[in-house]
């Protein structure tokens, strides 16, 4: 019986096929849906060009002092990396505690296609007679994944 086989991932009732790495599911014992850390490289470039052209509409376009211009282009920068860290796009990845390790199954940059995957991973596992595995949702601040019983 399928599960799910859908964008490079096979659910069956036996395994689970992610690209590069097929796993039992009785073997599965954990699986983990983590929200990975934004990406530090974007959230500076955004920052940084937010401060520049904030600057720039200040000093040029309205003329004001320079003093004012550096402090609309502080609080811009600033704004930004808040929006841009609480409020920006955010990856998952799905992991699974396989015979004591942890395995990165798949990573994603929304998080339907993870759950997706994890419900029917679950199912499976029910389905397989293996029992379903416990379901962790994690920071990747605290990451459980690496100590797998």
């Amino acid at each position: 019986m399928t599960f799910m086989d859908r964008d490079g991932v096979h659910i069956d009732d036996q395994c689970i096929e992610v690209p590069g790495r097929r796993l039992p599911l009785t073997d599965i014992r954990e699986v983990f849906i983590v929200n990975e850390p934004p990406d530090f490289t974007a959230i500076t470039v955004t920052t940084i060009g937010t401060a520049l052209c904030a600057m720039v509409v200040v000093r040029l376009v309205v003329a004001a002092p320079v003093h004012i211009a550096i402090a609309v282009a502080g609080f811009s920068a600033l704004f930004s990396a808040v929006a841009m860290r609480y409020w920006g796009r955010r990856r998952l990845s799905l992991w699974a505690c396989c015979s004591g390790r942890g395995e990165k199954l798949l990573e994603a940059g929304g998080d339907t296609f993870v759950n997706q995957v994890g419900r029917a991973l679950v199912r499976a596992c029910e389905w397989n007679g293996a029992g379903p595995p416990a379901v962790y949702r994690l920071s990747a601040r605290h990451s459980r994944r690496q100590g797998c019983a």
